[in-house]
């Protein structure tokens, strides 16, 4: 099992040196909110209600914070990956996954949501 470990994490390496990534590293692409609405009034509720709605009901969904990226510490991934415009009309919506506690790692969730044509949507899962 350590050799295969080994493997994995030198291969890894060597397509970074070489300039290429693995394949693993192909499926965290980023995506941005293109085409998302400028907010109204309120947009914590409804971009609350769209990230627990694409949780399972099983994992026990309970928000904890959401705040508006532009304003918000993981504003700045926002604004890094896809612009000041879609941060401020991204909403940072933290999840407590209740099914998971205690382990930190499994029962946090942090979802990316703007509000579309469509309505509201999570367009990227951070953590």
């Amino acid at each position: 099992m350590k050799v295969a470990l080994v493997a994995c994490v030198c291969a890894a390496s060597a397509a970074l040196v070489a300039g290429s990534a693995p394949a693993f590293e192909h499926e965290a692409r980023v995506s941005c909110p293109r085409g998302a609405l400028a907010f109204g009034a309120n947009a914590i509720g409804p971009a609350s209600r769209a990230a627990v709605a694409r949780e399972r009901t099983s994992s026990r969904p309970q928000v904890v914070q959401a705040e508006i990226a532009s304003d918000e510490e993981r504003g700045g991934m926002v604004k890094h990956q896809c612009g000041s415009k879609d941060a401020s009309r991204t909403v940072v919506v933290y999840i407590t996954l209740r099914k998971f506690l205690p382990s930190a790692s499994l029962s946090e969730r942090v979802s990316f949501v703007s509000h579309f044509r469509s309505g509201w949507r999570v367009w990227e899962i951070a953590h």
